[in-house]
């Protein structure tokens, strides 16, 4: 696994972009002007899909990926439209705010290079950038339904390709650049991944995806539609052939199976707390190291992911004010930061990880507050709880990868249209 640093060195400041990349570049971004306001995120939900982050512009040393660009012009249209003046804002923009800001003063203040604020600045602008512009843009059920059925169609196709590619070793989106032309392999494995950064991203975009499109079902989707985005996701899964996405894959299971019980969720959380308290006190090596025991499709590495948790609680002074330079002294590999707890340390300091974590914890009490509002209206109730299901998936799939490459797209969807339905349900109940 490779974190984003390691990603971005593969790309950075080259122009490596093929000529059908840049003709859905222009298609998609004429596109995204042009749509209805529900639809204009498509557009980047197919570059994600079809086009790799590694083929991007170059403008005087700044790196425009081609997601980068629609952001862009996502945010021109914005403006232009007056689509910005439904915004509102709530405690979780400020807080994904707060988290950005952050992570760029930490990042540039430990470097102290204009080369470290240009990066930092860029990476700021994806993430801010899309959470802002899909928080103009989504505004109801209705929307997040109709982005989430283009997501089960465009499922299809990109299961079919991963599937290909798991069977002949050779990834046809090599020939547009940024991807290699041979399948990983590990441990007699291939290890399809498409368009997207890696294996296991390719599978972590499309298992946190599942929920969503179960939830489908109760949302007037047709049947085979929503049956069909299911088992591509599946097979995509399945075509990475990585631990992590299985993983995920168990989240969902486990979140959707306490459906039933979900008003005893709250005792249930803290009996886990007190049995993973437990164990960490009877165990021999410390609880985390039960990471290091998951191996669901051989070859994982699970005690990386451990030890990597155990140097960065030990090292607490080494990395807590602004992060630090390099994990690599850490120990063997500990230069792959595979973790998105433990990258969110290193790289932005202590205030970064619990403004992340703030994020998640703020993100999980509007699906609450949300659950409560649609109580008795059972295909809007199971369709908050699975973006609750949504949430966990993401977290539980933080513990061994750090997120690259294009998944930000759908992570930063999912954190805006929970902050956009709940800023419409904090109103709602202050007019009441």
């Amino acid at each position: 696994m490779r974190d984003e640093s390691l990603f971005v060195k593969d790309f950075h400041g080259q122009t490596t972009i093929h000529e059908l990349g840049l003709s859905l570049l222009i298609v998609l971004g004429v596109a995204m002007l042009f749509l209805k306001r529900r639809s204009a995120i498509i557009p980047i939900l197919i570059m994600a899909c079809f086009v790799a982050p590694g083929q991007r512009i170059v403008v005087f040393s700044l790196d425009f990926n081609l997601i980068r660009v629609l952001i862009l012009i996502g945010l021109v249209r914005v403006v232009f439209f007056g689509e910005a003046k439904f915004f509102s804002w709530c405690l979780l923009d400020k807080t994904v705010l707060a988290w950005g800001l952050s992570g760029l003063v930490a990042y540039v203040a430990l470097r102290g290079s204009t080369g470290a604020f240009i990066y930092k600045m860029g990476s700021l602008f994806d993430s801010m950038g899309a959470y802002f512009l899909f928080r103009c843009l989504v505004r109801d059920i209705d929307d997040l339904k109709h982005l989430l059925t283009a997501l089960v169609y465009l499922s299809i196709p990109v299961s079919i390709f991963l599937f290909f590619e798991k069977l002949t070793g050779r990834n046809v989106f090599s020939v547009f650049g940024g991807v290699p032309e041979y399948t990983a392999i590990r441990y007699e494995k291939l290890r399809a991944q498409g368009a997207f950064a890696h294996p296991i991203i390719a599978g972590c975009f499309w298992v946190t995806q599942l929920p969503l499109f179960i939830a489908l079902w109760w949302q007037g989707v047709k049947p085979w539609l929503v049956l069909s985005g299911c088992t591509a996701s599946l097979v995509i899964v399945i075509a990475c052939a990585s631990s992590t996405p299985i993983a995920g894959v168990g989240a969902v299971i486990v979140g959707f199976s306490f459906f039933t019980f979900r008003r005893h969720l709250p005792a249930f959380r803290w009996c886990v707390l007190s049995v993973l308290v437990l164990l960490h006190f009877v165990m021999e090596a410390p609880v985390w190291h039960l990471i290091s025991r998951i191996d669901l499709v051989g070859g994982s590495t699970g005690w990386h992911r451990s030890y990597l948790i155990e140097q960065t609680i030990y090292r607490f002074k080494e990395w807590w004010l602004f992060g630090t330079l390099s994990t690599g002294h850490w120990g063997w590999d500990m230069f792959d930061t595979a973790n998105m707890y433990v990258n969110e340390a290193v790289r932005g300091g202590f205030a970064t990880l619990v403004l992340f974590i703030a994020i998640l914890v703020l993100a999980f009490q509007g699906v609450g507050r949300l659950l409560v509002k649609y109580e008795g209206d059972n295909k809007n109730t199971i369709f908050m709880w699975a973006m609750g299901v949504a949430l966990f998936a993401h977290c539980t799939v933080f513990i061994a990868v750090s997120y690259f490459g294009q998944i930000f797209v759908v992570w930063y969807l999912l954190l805006a249209s929970i902050g956009s339905l709940t800023s419409t349900n904090d109103k709602h109940l202050k007019c009441q």
